[in-house]
């Protein structure tokens, strides 16, 4: 915004993103015309619906003159005379749209200042589609990091030696589709002798299961010695 106050000397601007269902100011910039009252700039809800409609740049040169805007309340109430209106547009989607008017102006926007004006709404979209991009890469690395850290926190539940056990050879290994996963095997050999094996499988994959997992293991660890049976 602060280019466009500098470039075009509107005397509002402002960036509208969609919150919900609903588009909503974002941000928004003030020109020194001392008409200006400082409150919130109003967008008109005739002009929303013809932006989100055609998805393309507008111009309003002279807001009286203008058949499709001459009746508009909120732009009367505001004193807008000119006005241009740009979509952040990246040929897939309307990531939002820049906004700047003239109150009580001699000046009048042209469709020379609605091509610059559009280029850089274009500029602007691709600037926030990479900046999205890096933000979900960022997120995604984080993840593989946590899950990376979760794997190797649960291969430590699992034993490392086999037991000895006269007439049988024991061997085990879990592969888990993600990283880490809900099938687990534990053994214990208790100070009477006797042998406790555990083989087991969470329905699902990923962490939810490995960490119901992970918590029957633990619990293992702890009453395989206590059991009086096998049952």
């Amino acid at each position: 915004l602060e280019m466009i106050q500098e470039v075009w000397n509107p005397d509002r601007s402002c960036l509208m993103q969609r919150g919900g269902e609903n588009w909503q100011i974002i941000t928004q910039r003030f020109g020194k015309n001392p008409m200006l009252t400082g409150e919130n700039i109003e967008i008109s809800s005739k002009l929303i619906g013809e932006l989100e409609t055609k998805e393309e740049a507008l111009l309003i040169t002279n807001r009286t003159e203008d058949r499709r805007f001459n009746a508009s309340e909120s732009l009367q109430r505001q004193n807008v005379k000119s006005l241009i209106c740009a979509p952040l547009w990246n040929n897939r989607k309307v990531h939002g749209f820049f906004y700047a008017d003239l109150i009580f102006s001699d000046r009048s926007f042209s469709y020379d200042d609605l091509e610059m004006f559009s280029i850089l709404a274009n500029l602007m979209a691709i600037k926030l589609e990479n900046d999205q991009l890096w933000h979900k890469a960022l997120i995604q690395q984080q993840l593989e990091q946590e899950m990376n850290l979760a794997g190797q926190i649960q291969r430590k539940f699992f034993p490392t030696e086999a037991p000895q056990l006269p007439g049988f050879d024991f061997g085990a290994i879990s592969i888990p589709t993600r990283k880490v996963g809900g099938d687990a095997y534990f053994w214990h050999e208790r100070n009477d002798g006797r042998l406790v094996l555990m083989i087991a499988d969470v329905m699902g994959k990923g962490l939810p299961s490995s960490l119901l997992m992970s918590q029957v293991q633990a619990i293992m660890k702890i009453y395989s010695e206590q059991f009086s049976s096998a049952g």
